[in-house]
């Protein structure tokens, strides 16, 4: 009798020893296509970062060439870095190219509202709203902020 529960538990641990490596062919399966569906998830991202990337850069160049200044952004993915670099003057091979930094306070706002403007053109936020944009911008700055209709529709200014 003790031969035959030998037997019946021999089978029962082949039938699962048959059951676990069918399993664990099914997993290993669905394990190699989640690693794929990764790589591919991966690849378009960069795809899209790379080209709102290249839509920011363009909009920012165009928003700047409204005041005749020329502007330069340099994204590195990598570090998570944003470098902005811009010329107040009239240079179109950059040459006079300056950081932020150096810029005086009206062309440094200009130039922040530039890139919000331009960042704003590839997200697409339902609302946008800025305040106290303007506090270091002379007229002529905040003129050429206000009169893309595009993007601002009314400007309230409240005094506290």
């Amino acid at each position: 009798m003790h031969s035959f529960f030998g037997r019946i538990e021999d089978t029962a641990i082949s039938f699962l020893d048959y059951k676990l490596k069918g399993n664990m062919e099914i997993l290993n399966h669905y394990i190699f296509e989640l690693i794929d569906m990764s790589k591919a998830k991966r690849e378009k991202f960069q795809l899209l970062r790379a080209c709102m990337s290249r839509m920011v850069k363009t909009s920012f160049s165009t928003h700047l060439q409204q005041r005749q200044f020329n502007g330069l952004l340099k994204f590195d993915h990598k570090l998570k870095r944003l470098d902005i670099q811009v010329s107040p003057e009239e240079d179109e091979f950059l040459t006079l190219k300056r950081d932020v930094k150096t810029l005086s306070g009206g062309e440094k706002s200009y130039s922040t509202v530039s890139l919000v403007l331009a960042l704003w053109e590839c997200i697409e936020p339902p609302f946008r709203i800025l305040d106290e944009f303007d506090v270091f911008m002379d007229r002529t700055n905040v003129y050429y902020v206000t009169i893309s209709r595009r993007y601002v529709q009314i400007f309230i200014k409240y005094d506290y």
